[in-house]
């Protein structure tokens, strides 16, 4: 018996799903490989809406031009994030998330500094926190 009942709020074509969990109200994000959150490869990743969406320009711009980052909890304890693109940020500040883009500074602003609180939410994923 599955662990939890999941409500589809929003799919997104080539990119993630996210899910309402009936019993607790948070918000889930699933990727491709699987149909629901708990069925994925990476488990239940909530939404962590007490973080900031980051958000800054690349110099890969060939690949993407602007990284944008949701910040997700993992197993309810573990920081982590993944990527998303513009019709996914424009769903999730309906919704009442915010945005954080810092210029850095030692660069004239040229650049964007993608700014963490802890150093946790740099995943293995990630070359580095500055863009």
């Amino acid at each position: 018996m599955p662990k939890y009942r999941w409500k589809l709020v929003k799919k997104f074509i080539g990119g993630h799903k996210y899910f309402r969990c009936e019993k607790t109200g948070r918000l889930a994000i699933c990727d491709q490989s699987g149909h629901v959150p708990e069925t994925t490869d990476d488990g239940v990743l909530w939404v962590n809406k007490e973080k900031p969406i980051q958000m800054g320009r690349t110099d890969d711009a060939i690949a993407s031009p602007i990284a944008i980052m949701l910040p997700l909890i993992k197993d309810d304890t573990n920081p982590t994030v993944t990527f998303i693109g513009l019709a996914e940020l424009g769903f999730l500040t309906d919704m009442g998330m915010s945005v954080e883009v810092r210029p850095n500074q030692a660069e004239g602003g040229e650049k964007f500094t993608l700014v963490f609180e802890d150093d946790r939410y740099c995943t293995d994923r990630l070359p580095s926190a500055t863009l």
